[in-house]
């Protein structure tokens, strides 16, 4: 089910009870000749989001890819009353919010149609999901084939919000530390909703190929 009218309408009051639809439409990019520079807000979770977009504008940042989870500006369960205000204390100074980073893996997680409904609806184009982990326990193919179709179960959800998920490369036993194992789950996903947000800094830690992808499929192996 995707963001009702009711939280719609709750989600318009708590953000600054404003009326009409189109000024809520104020999170995505604005047309560049280069690519915006944003800041994962994370980096500065002890900055309250009211102050975050001051903060932002004054280190020179073009925006910040809006962190909704634990330890972040935005709690996933707080959504309906905080994630429009937080968007707006970023767009309010002139600043974009092209994306949401959440730590949410499960299409069934209760707060990923609200977060991606109010998202889509004030116009941020991208979220990043949480990340998997090997479990240790299951075959390399077979835990991709569980990852494969949460992910696809997100990528629909995000669809019918009119926000693409990119997907990240995180140092460790993660699932999508390696290019093959993210190559295996998305080239048969429609890439107007699914990418690979791709980490250098996360694949040097990694080791790259051999010490990192090829070390973490033989450990989750068992």
């Amino acid at each position: 089910m995707g963001l009702t009218r009711r939280q719609l309408l709750a989600a318009a009051a708590a953000g600054a009870g404003r009326a009409a639809a189109q000024q809520f439409k104020a999170g995505g990019a604005k047309p560049r000749t280069k690519p915006p520079v944003c800041l994962y807000s994370k980096q500065l979770a002890k900055v309250e989001y009211d102050n975050l977009g001051k903060v932002l504008r004054d280190l020179g940042f073009d925006g910040c890819d809006l962190s909704v989870e634990a330890g972040g500006h935005v709690l996933p369960g707080q959504a309906q009353a905080d994630l429009v205000r937080a968007v707006e204390a970023v767009t309010d100074v002139g600043l974009d919010v092209p994306m949401f980073t959440t730590s949410i893996t499960s299409p069934a997680d209760p707060n990923i149609r609200l977060i991606l409904g109010i998202g889509g609806f004030m116009g941020v184009p991208l979220f990043r999901p949480g990340v998997w982990k090997y479990d240790g326990t299951s075959e390399v193919e077979a835990r991709l084939l569980q990852v494969q179709r949460e992910i696809a179960g997100l990528a629909a959800v995000g669809q019918a919000s009119k926000m693409a998920m990119g997907l990240r490369n995180v140092a460790g036993d993660n699932v999508g530390g390696a290019v093959w194992d993210t190559n295996l789950m998305i080239r048969g996903l429609d890439p107007q909703w699914v990418g690979y947000d791709f980490d250098p800094g996360s694949a040097a830690a990694a080791g790259a190929w051999t010490a990192g992808g090829w070390r973490c499929a033989w450990r989750c192996r068992g």
